[in-house]
């Protein structure tokens, strides 16, 4: 009896020894590749965001991603009005460095505001203080793994007898030694910017900068505006292609990246907007008589309606407009919204109902309406509910 204990267990062990030989081996867990660099920028007001409300002025920065693949993101953390000494001092340079990544890319301009020698809390001496910080921003940049870039501060639009002057004295080239010093990339754009600008000549130049009379009617600027240090959307476009150029010349992690996102991009061409694409399409303007229709109101067919479905002959449009009449008695059912809506009553009276929950309506009161809830109008009163009907679309139509 031992012997056949033992022969069993011998030969259960010489099965599992077998399995564990021909078994195959576990695949080692894939390591997920690195995520693309990005790109922050730190600098003034001529690289910086502006919202809608300030257009036409554009800094560069927000222009930029349009000369990058899309695989390649800017975080732009430029503020208007800042030097080496405010930047920091104010908190936003211990923010951008936070921000970056191993691998990530930082431009660094700075300069304009440097100079500014009657404000103390911004003023930076050249011959000496400015190097020593744009040489801090460079070491603390590095010790994150990321890769610090210079850039010279781009050219201040001054013209005597037809020639472009400097305006920016010795900081500029305090920005170029600083980089050979410490072997620090350089775009160089106080070259490429003054070159193009002089070329230019002094009216040529104007509509790269915030030149625009009162009858231009740009909301931020109702008297007209003359501006030699910031940027129209043309401008920054021009200068954010400079930068992309030489980034596409240096050894950087995003070198490989430079490339337009939209084929076709043309950096003198204004869109409006710091979009890639475009321009924009020209607008559509319908006569309601022309898609005007008769038909049943829709969830439910109640009663009779007159349709006009205003935004149907909108092509590649991204909301619905549309204009509705309901009889008497007519009403839209019950239904189920998957967006935002907005019923607005042009005249005639209603009751709008929003998840069991009923209010009238009269000529010029709108109900908005939220996603998710279940809705319906219905006519009231002697006269026709005539409404305007308002929602966006998941995706732009053809």
């Amino acid at each position: 009896m031992i012997a056949k204990t033992n022969t069993a267990a011998f030969l259960v062990a010489l099965l599992a020894a077998t399995a564990c030989a021909t078994a195959p081996p576990t695949p080692p867990t894939p390591i997920p590749p690195p995520p693309p660099p990005k790109i922050v920028i730190v600098g003034d007001s001529t690289a910086s965001d502006y919202g809608r409300e300030r257009y036409p002025r554009m800094g560069w920065g927000m222009a930029l991603h349009c000369e990058l693949d899309a695989a390649i993101a800017v975080d732009n953390r430029a503020v208007s009005g800042r030097s080496t000494k405010s930047f920091r001092d104010e908190g936003h340079w211990d923010a951008a460095v936070a921000a970056l990544r191993p691998g990530d890319v930082m431009l660094i301009q700075f300069g304009h505001n440097d100079q500014k020698i009657e404000d103390p809390t911004r003023y930076v001496a050249p011959d000496g203080p400015f190097a020593a910080n744009l040489t801090a921003f460079i070491t603390e940049v590095r010790a994150r793994g990321a890769t610090p870039v210079l850039v010279t501060p781009v050219v201040r639009r001054k013209f005597v007898d037809g020639r472009l002057v400097d305006t920016l004295g010795p900081y500029v080239g305090v920005v170029r030694e600083v980089a050979a010093a410490t072997a620090t990339p350089l775009v160089d754009l106080q070259a490429d910017s003054a070159a193009y600008v002089d070329g230019l000549g002094p009216e040529g130049s104007k509509r790269i900068y915030l030149h625009y009379g009162a009858d231009m009617q740009y909301a931020p600027y109702p008297q007209g505006v003359t501006d030699d240090a910031h940027f129209s959307e043309t401008g920054a476009r021009v200068m954010a292609g400079f930068v992309a150029q030489r980034l596409a010349a240096l050894e950087t992690p995003v070198r490989a990246h430079v490339r337009p996102r939209v084929e076709g991009y043309d950096r003198t061409v204004a869109l409006g907007s710091p979009r890639c694409a475009g321009p924009a399409r020209p607008m559509v303007v319908v006569d309601e008589n022309a898609v005007r229709r008769e038909e049943p109101p829709p969830h439910g067919a109640i009663g009779t309606s007159t349709a006009y479905r205003l935004s149907d002959a909108a092509p590649a449009r991204q909301m619905e407009f549309r204009k509705r009449t309901l009889a008497r008695g007519a009403a839209i059912g019950l239904h189920p919204i998957e967006h935002d809506e907005v019923y607005y009553v042009v005249s005639g009276e209603g009751v709008v109902t929003s998840d069991g929950v009923s209010t009238p309506l009269r000529a010029g009161m709108a109900a908005y309406l939220y996603d998710g809830a279940v809705v319906g109008i219905r006519q009231t009163g002697s006269a026709p509910l005539t409404l305007i009907i308002a929602y966006p679309l998941d995706a732009r139509t053809p």
